[in-house]
Order: structure tokens, then C-alpha cells, then sequence
């Protein structure tokens, strides 16, 4: 058996398994996952019975979590600009790109009420911590532009 061949889906039911039985994991504990060729990352869910686990219970998961298309145009400021001018920021954020880094002190979303605002906020720090934690996994993969054009016509219709 050749295992660069095998899907990861595959590969990891198949090295779950033979972990499993050796009595290096329990039943539920552990996860394990892999990265493809494509750069796309593979991993078990958590809590899964692994004396069943099947290619269902595999994930696949981006680097970068699809949320960002909706702040690839995110205002960065150093800290300071806010007090440049009162309308600094305020001229430059708008409804399509709804979010400014303000370096230090804060974050400003804005929509066309507060719970869509908070929203965006959510979004933004899902975002960010996504792309820190992700890392540790290995280099930044971006999704290709194709990809992100495709999202953006599917999500933001």
C-alpha cells in the first residue's frame, strides 16, 4: 500500500486505527489531522469513537477561515490617527468595508445597526485568532483568488 496515494481522509482513519489499537489513545481521547498537498488541513472530530471512526468523521479545514473575505479591505490605524481629526476614521469606514484596526487601543465596526456591528466584530476577532492559532499549523496558505470570488458570489448574494 502506497501511503502518498491514499486521501487523508483515508490515511488518518487508517493511522487512527492502528494508534488505537496499540493502546496509544483511549476511545475518545486524541485527535490527530494533516496537511495535503493543496495546503488544506485534515482533522478527526472531537469525541469520536475511534474503534468507529469512518472518512465521515474527517474535516477538512482552511488556514484562513472564509470570514475573512468580508474584511479583506480592514482599515488599519496606528494609534494616534483617531485623534488627527474628529472625522479621521469616521469619513473613511464605511457599510462595505465595515472595520478599522486602530494599533493598541481598539476596534470600530460599523452596519446598519448594533447587532449587525457586533456581528462584524465577532467576525473580526474569529478572524484574528484563526490566523494566529492557524500558525502554529505551518505556514500561511491564502485561499486563491478564484476561490475567494466564488465565496463572495455564493455568501453575498
Amino acid at each position: 500500500m502506497n501511503l502518498k496515494t491514499i486521501h487523508p481522509e483515508e490515511l488518518i482513519t487508517l493511522i487512527l486505527g492502528e494508534i488505537y489499537k496499540a493502546g496509544n489513545t483511549t476511545t475518545f481521547g486524541g485527535n490527530i489531522s494533516t496537511r495535503d498537498e493543496k495546503g488544506d488541513i485534515w482533522v478527526t472530530s472531537s469525541g469520536i469513537d475511534k474503534r468507529t471512526l469512518t472518512v465521515k468523521d474527517i474535516n477538512c479545514v482552511r488556514t484562513i477561515p472564509e470570514s475573512w473575505i468580508f474584511h479583506q479591505d480592514v482599515m488599519y490605524k496606528k494609534y494616534g490617527d483617531q485623534f488627527a481629526s474628529d472625522t479621521e476614521i469616521a469619513d473613511k469606514i464605511t457599510l462595505g468595508s465595515p472595520l478599522a484596526i486602530i494599533e493598541n487601543d481598539s476596534v470600530v465596526a460599523v452596519k446598519r445597526n448594533l447587532t449587525l456591528a457586533f456581528d462584524r466584530l465577532e467576525i473580526g476577532e474569529f478572524s484574528a485568532k484563526s490566523l494566529v492559532m492557524g500558525n502554529k499549523l505551518g505556514d500561511f496558505i491564502p485561499m486563491s483568488e478564484k476561490d475567494v470570488e466564488d465565496l463572495r458570489k455564493a455568501v453575498l448574494k
